[in-house]
């Protein structure tokens, strides 16, 4: 055989052959790989284009590039949505308090004293609002005093203080202490609500009345265990007060009212009172 001028031998003829075979093959391997990747590439943008995020880019790409609108203040205002839309988290370790608890106390009732802190929390929003501090439910003499001197703040700037559509998500135990004479117990709690604050007018100069506000709050609950310790201490967090004059209680021993005489009635130590609400 004959190939441009040079004579090929059967052995030559056959490794053209193969040769020739094997870049056709190999052409055929990359041309169905590139194939491939187009066709992923193509599944790739369809995806992207029906995306969530797409359509909000093709949404707003116009009318910010013929500045209509204010990308970045429409962003801010979204992610504002819907963190008034999300509730907090809370840092709920019930699991691991409850069992302490009901050894030291077998007849806790955790559902039972869940419903009455919410009941309580409420009761305080409730009392800030009204401006009244006989609607709180209860609590002990450290709250009442603490709405009181809140109402009292309000009145002296000719303010209104307004918590409303109050809606409690989620009320975990947080932790359980023991300390000398007493045992506490903190709740955290995940709430939602309208806040503002409105003049004498009621114009709102501050908060929003149409704006959710996420929040979180832990109420303490204390059992008194030791009177004695507790009075060595001087301590009123029982919340004893003047059934006539709602003055607190100086000594958990105190027979009279230090303030108007009037007589009080021994109460009972071994009860669950609420001593503190805080917003975190």
């Amino acid at each position: 055989m004959f190939f441009s001028g040079f004579a090929l031998t059967s052995t030559a003829t056959f490794w053209i052959i193969v040769g020739v075979a094997g870049a056709v093959a190999a052409a055929v391997v990359v041309t169905s790989v590139v194939r491939s990747v187009k066709r992923l590439k193509r599944k790739v943008r369809r995806s992207i284009e029906n995306s969530v995020t797409a359509q909000i880019i093709k949404t707003v790409a116009g009318p910010a590039n013929r500045g209509e609108i204010n990308l970045g203040q429409i962003m801010h205002q979204a992610v504002t949505e819907s963190m008034e839309e999300t509730p907090r988290s809370v840092s709920g370790a019930t699991s691991l308090m409850l069992p302490r608890i009901t050894r030291d106390f077998p007849d806790f009732e955790y559902d039972e004293m869940r419903e009455r802190t919410k009941l309580v929390l409420t009761s305080y929003l409730n009392a800030i609002t009204h401006q009244d501090a006989e609607l709180l439910t209860d609590v002990g003499s450290e709250i009442k005093n603490n709405v009181r001197n809140i109402i009292s703040e309000m009145n002296n700037n000719r303010l209104h203080k307004h918590y409303e559509s109050v809606k409690i998500h989620q009320t975990e135990i947080k932790n359980y202490n023991k300390t000398a004479g007493r045992c506490v117990i903190t709740f955290d709690m995940s709430v939602e609500y309208f806040e503002y604050t409105t003049d004498t007018a009621g114009n709102v100069v501050a908060g929003n009345k149409n704006s959710k506000h996420q929040t979180r709050y832990n109420v303490d609950m204390i059992y008194v265990q030791d009177r004695a310790i507790v009075e060595q201490t001087g301590s009123n967090a029982l919340g004893v007060n003047c059934p006539n004059c709602g003055a607190p209680l100086t000594m958990l021993g105190a027979k009279k009212c230090s303030y108007c005489g009037t007589d009080v009635v021994d109460i009972n130590l071994h009860a669950w009172v609420y001593n503190r609400i805080k917003e975190l």
